[in-house]
């Protein structure tokens, strides 16, 4: 049994690690240690503890001529209406809801935790959407650090936001009304996602420490700073404050609190003894960028440069080493002159006019993205010449599963990341964000959020913004800080073959077509041109890079269990082809081969991109027609276990794979299928002529496209460079000669269709039905 005395000892133990001492030493630590202990309460979070603060009221005021808006419940799978309906019957336990005969009504949500669990979350756009915003002040952060000029000890208290501790006035409790299946219910106390929630809470914090605000404390939202000019003072005025906490029973979170410090962060600036300096923070990630190693490193470097050139003087005459580097052609050699060039745009970077301080009259702007390899974000401000400059510099590696998120989601937690690292400049105040992802213009208004994207989108309806989207060029200075954080590990292993290195850069998306599928194995598609002077395969989330001499590559076969190298079969397309059954033949093969993938083209072209890739060393490809649903013969190319197939994009080929479920997605760049776009477009009158054909006499097509494609195939070759003028000429006759029968019979009707699911999804009825009738 352990004694109440032993108890008490692991309890104070455990309260002593969290409390953050500064430079406090000896007899001011024990006192400090003191005063922190007596008041033990606040600094313990229990929810069905918490009091209530009547001394500031929340408010909603909807603006003129609105209607109550109500909304029907969503739906919610049964387990999730067990947790909905536990969670009601404990709001109404603890009084912080009521029963509601409102006509407004938000949907109940839930968001999920990282633990698996879930969060309550009311869905409240719309009714943020009506409301009017608050234009309580917030504190003027030049104002406020004016007065740290003449202090020597700081203590910082980082509070709990006690939402449900602030009354709703009494009739603005309609407007929180929620429906679930379990009924109406309204909220008696300040529920999380309400618009003016942070004015609120400023205005609760000015009302409670209005005494000794601009005598000893500053606040700014959740953030307390006690400042004294001696350390006895000090003492006196952290007893003073912690005493006015406790009597309104607000939470401090006492692991984030810092007491008795020389020199404190505070809203991006370090403020002690000397004075006011720069936090560091807002510049470390520039600190941090390593001297470039390929083209691409040096492309992402500049671009960010770049971005903000019209603020460094003589920028082209600094960065010309650099430009040199990614011309064509020049082997990429690293000299004295790239590296002076490298440090001296680091510096200029890092200093006016680039960086600034931040003016908080005027509106704050947030500029995000997210790569494979990390997140990226950029808050500055417009100057007077409405030139943007940078306040802070923020990006961070990707962790766990956020490797595996679909490029939407990365730059959906670029957004939410950004705004919650800037949280301090941002809550409170109006702002803009920019993405380069135009689908994300619509976040806030997504009908029905679900999954992680639901937690973002819910814990970011307290927060005023707009999303605006910027194309990727436009967008450097984020995009790059987004691939600063990528480093390669290196691990040296089998000293007796060939090098091997494990690198961390599974399901790397920005890379585009950096890598191909071929059964359990990712290659790297650049090299598969010539020799196999690198060959990159992904399994069990590890990259192993292997640097291939030819006396090794037998021995690598032979690990990797082949007998020849492995060919990369293109099935290309053109925008707006339809659904062909070379698919749904491909797709049974796979279910037969499970080391065959398919990779869908995902991306959109994009002109001077990097990630260019050298050609396959052997290509086949067929000319799909426009909404051509007769099966090409299979035996123009056999499939085998080491093939990778790869589709061009295409809506039907996304419709196939909700279908089916039976092969993996990767990604391709478009530009892995330029020779064959380039081939396909000296047909475009072909293609555009083209209608839905079945030939009765299945030979005149499949003869000369098997004919012409074993020729090409055999000699290494695009199938259609082989055709001269004169059967380029007998092809489009052909076509038309066909069009014109069926045409004219009837038999066969046109589809007319837009480039979208829906209408592929119709497409894809009808090809079936009529293929049903042919058979």
């Amino acid at each position: 049994m352990i004694s109440e005395n032993g108890k008490n000892e692991n309890k104070w133990e455990k309260f002593d690690k969290k409390i953050n001492l500064g430079e406090v030493t000896g007899k001011r630590k024990d006192d400090i240690i003191k005063i922190i202990k007596s008041y033990e309460e606040i600094f313990e979070y229990d929810e069905e503890k918490l009091g209530k603060v009547n001394t500031v009221k929340h408010k909603i005021e909807i603006k003129e001529g609105q209607e109550p808006i109500a909304q029907k419940r969503y739906k919610e799978t049964e387990e999730k209406g067990k947790f909905i309906k536990k969670e009601i019957e404990q709001l109404l336990k603890m009084g912080k809801i009521r029963k509601s005969w409102s006509s407004w009504a938000s949907p109940v949500t839930l968001a999920g935790k990282k633990t698996g669990n879930y969060r309550f979350c009311i869905d409240y756009r719309k009714l943020n959407n009506v409301t009017k915003s608050d234009v309580y002040p917030l504190p003027r952060i030049d104002e406020l650090l004016e007065k740290y000029r003449t202090v020597r000890w700081f203590t910082s208290l980082d509070l709990a936001a006690g939402y449900h501790q602030v009354e709703m006035v009494e009739e603005d409790k309609e407007k929180t009304a929620f429906i679930c299946l379990q009924g109406l219910y309204e909220y008696n106390v300040m529920p999380f996602g309400l618009k003016n929630a942070p004015g609120t809470f400023q205005r609760l914090m000015d009302e409670i420490l209005k005494e000794y605000i601009g005598e000893f404390v500053i606040v700014y939202l959740d953030d307390i700073m006690i400042y004294s000019k001696n350390f006895e003072e000090h003492e006196e005025h952290i007893d003073k404050v912690l005493n006015k906490l406790k009597e309104n029973n607000l939470i401090v979170k006492l692991k984030k609190c810092k007491f008795g410090e020389r020199n404190i962060e505070f809203l991006g600036h370090i403020v002690g003894r000397d004075g006011l300096k720069p936090d560091v923070k807002k510049v470390e990630k520039i600190k941090e960028i390593k001297i470039p190693e390929t083209v691409t490193q040096v492309r992402s470097f500049l671009g960010l440069c770049s971005y903000y050139r019209r603020f460094i003087k003589n920028f082209a005459k600094i960065a010309k080493p650099l430009y040199h580097l990614v011309k064509k052609d020049v082997p990429f050699e690293w000299t004295e002159k790239q590296q002076e060039a490298f440090e001296e745009l680091k510096i200029r970077l890092m200093e006016k006019p680039v960086l600034d301080h931040p003016n908080f009259e005027k509106e704050f702007i947030l500029i995000t993205d997210a790569s494979g390899e990390g997140l990226g974000a950029v808050l500055s401000q417009k100057n007077e010449e409405n030139k943007e400059f940078v306040i802070a510099y923020a990006s961070r590696s990707l962790v766990g599963a956020e490797k595996n998120y679909a490029i939407t989601e990365l730059e959906c937690l670029a957004i939410f990341w950004g705004i919650k690292y800037f949280h301090k400049f941002l809550a409170g105040r109006k702002f803009t964000v920019i993405t380069d992802h135009a689908a994300l213009k619509g976040l806030m208004n997504a009908k029905v959020p679900t999954g992680r994207r639901a937690r973002w989108v819910m814990e970011l309806q307290q927060y005023d913004f707009e999303v605006i989207h910027r194309s990727g060029k436009e967008n450097k200075n984020a995009d790059a800080l987004s691939r600063l954080e990528f480093e390669e590990k290196v691990i040296k292993r089998d000293p007796g073959g060939s090098s091997q290195e494990i690198m961390k850069m599974e399901h790397n998306k920005e890379k585009k077509l950096r890598y191909v599928r071929s059964g359990n194995e990712w290659f790297d598609a650049r090299r598969f041109k010539g020799k196999w002077d690198d060959m990159k395969y992904f399994n069990d989330k590890e990259a192993i890079l292997l640097n291939l001499e030819e006396k090794t590559e037998k021995e690598l076969l032979k690990k990797l269990e082949r007998k020849s190298k492995p060919q990369i079969i293109i099935v290309d397309g053109v925008d707006g082809i339809g659904k062909s059954t070379i698919v749904e033949n491909i797709i049974k093969r796979l279910k037969e081969k499970d080391d065959l993938k398919i990779i869908f083209n995902k991306f959109k072209r994009r002109r001077n991109d990097d990630k260019r890739f050298e050609e396959p060393s052997k290509e086949y490809e067929w000319l799909f027609r426009k909404q051509v649903v007769e099966e090409i013969n299979r035996r123009i190319v056999e499939f085998t276990d080491e093939d990778i197939i790869i589709l061009d994009k295409s809506p039907y080929c996304e419709y196939f794979y909700q279908k089916t479920k039976s092969f993996d997605r990767g990604y391709i760049t478009p530009y892995g299928n330029h020779k064959m776009e380039k081939e396909i477009f000296k047909y475009k009158d072909i293609i555009d002529n083209a209608i839905i054909i079945f030939l009765e006499n299945k030979e005149c097509w499949n003869n000369y496209i098997e004919r012409e494609t074993k020729k090409s195939n055999e000699g290494h070759k695009t199938s259609y460079e082989t055709l001269n003028e004169e059967e380029y000429m007998d092809m489009v006759k052909m076509f038309k000669e066909h069009q014109n029968i069926y045409e004219n019979k009837g038999k066969y009707k046109r589809i007319k269709i837009k480039n979208d699911d829906k209408s592929w999804k119709k497409v894809y009825k009808q090809v079936k039905k009529i293929i049903g009738k042919i058979k």
